[in-house]
């Protein structure tokens, strides 16, 4: 019996939910990889020189030359995110230009208020969404499950990163 039949047979026995898990844990990898991809081309379209930018207009084109060399910025792009990706998966993030200090670090210290955020967020996303399915269930195509479906349908629609800049300009 070859490998790929008994892969096949045990595959066949695994319960749905944790087919939906391994399968999601197996586009993992790639997904990364592509927001990392993306995210870091996204910041080589920014107009400017970096280094000018961070030195200010004073700097000298030595000083200039020498910040773009230690932050690899002469180097072509390619290697430039071959060594993004080996260092974000050494766990190396550098040292941040604003604090001068290791961006873990300063990860570290703000992970605790944002842990604490996504859990209200959570609790709150929870009991707002029981509320709401239950009182849909109870009484179908009132006010509140017609509102609710069209708050899903824009909810989808409409960009998260979006919503957000709508929320910080209303509430801050």
């Amino acid at each position: 019996m070859t490998v790929a039949v008994r892969l096949a047979g045990f595959w066949g026995i695994v319960p749905r939910p944790l087919k939906i898990v391994a399968s999601r844990l197996f586009m993992l990898l790639p997904q990364l990889f592509g927001v990392m991809m993306v995210t870091f081309l996204l910041v080589r379209l920014l107009a400017g020189n970096p280094a000018l930018l961070l030195l200010g207009n004073m700097a000298t084109p030595e000083t200039i030359a020498a910040f773009r060399d230690r932050l690899g910025l002469d180097l072509p792009v390619w290697d430039q995110f071959l060594r993004y990706v080996w260092n974000a998966l050494h766990g190396d993030l550098r040292t941040s230009i604003f604090t001068s200090q290791p961006v873990v670090s300063d990860l570290l210290e703000r992970a605790s208020a944002t842990l604490e955020l996504i859990t209200y967020a959570m609790i709150h996303t929870i009991l707002i969404g029981v509320t709401l399915a239950i009182v849909s269930v109870a009484r179908p195509g009132g006010a509140v499950d017609i509102g609710s479906r069209i708050y899903g349908l824009a909810a989808g629609a409409i960009p998260d990163f979006w919503i957000g800049l709508l929320l910080i300009h209303f509430f801050f």
